[in-house]
């Protein structure tokens, strides 16, 4: 019954993951809050990375299984246009979805849009990739592979992962942005699952974020 104790140790391994991923990533950036008044965001930048490099060596040497395994495989010419085509779907999602939270009444927080208001824009590009990035590994990449190997359907598994993807952006940027954000994660979540190409994910995520500083900062001069 060897082949019984592997898989046993394996569901332990995704489990001990899956801990480490959803448990201490959202704590990146909630645990400076706790102690301290206002987002230190230079503390959630550096937690973010360490939990998605631990996620990282877990993978390679927790559970002895490659990256490929959690969507880190090398990119065609196609999945380059995908990202980019996931890009411009998710703009126009998220517009409509902000439309319809308007028209529900919801409303979001000024205080994120003040808080990155005042930041230089060295730092909103480290922001930028590290949302990019870090929260495309653990909420799409690992979250979603390691999860639906435990429940046996990839599929709800990038549900629940998704919503609390979305759940997570509640305190930062209020209600009226839980719809469009919530439409996006979906979005790239349904990508995901099609092309198995974490790399698609992280342009499309990048690409929004940089769209975003680039109006933000318009909208600033203006």
């Amino acid at each position: 019954m060897l082949w019984a104790d592997d898989r046993l140790k394996r569901r332990l391994s995704f489990i001990l993951g899956l801990a480490l991923a959803l448990g201490l990533f959202p704590l990146s950036g909630w645990s400076w809050r706790t102690w301290h008044p206002g987002p230190n965001l230079t503390f959630n930048i550096i937690c973010k990375w360490g939990v998605t490099i631990a996620i990282i060596f877990w993978v390679i040497l927790g559970e002895r299984r490659s990256l490929r395994s959690i969507g880190l495989i090398r990119m065609k010419p196609i999945h380059w246009l995908i990202g980019m085509g996931t890009f411009l779907a998710g703009g126009l999602l998220f517009w409509l979805s902000t439309l319809l939270a308007q028209l529900l009444g919801l409303t979001g927080s000024l205080g994120g849009i003040e808080l990155l208001s005042r930041q230089p824009t060295s730092m909103l590009i480290l922001l930028i990739g590290t949302a990019g990035i870090t929260e495309e590994v653990i909420f799409r990449g690992y979250s979603i592979e390691r999860l639906g190997s435990l429940i046996g359907s990839r599929l709800w598994a990038g549900l629940i992962t998704a919503t609390i993807f979305t759940g997570l952006h509640l305190r930062f940027w209020g209600w009226g942005m839980i719809i469009p954000i919530g439409f996006w994660a979906l979005l790239v979540t349904g990508v995901y699952l099609w092309t198995h190409r974490l790399g698609v994910v992280i342009l499309a995520h990048l690409l929004n974020d940089l769209f975003f500083l680039v109006i933000l900062r318009g909208l600033l001069i203006w």
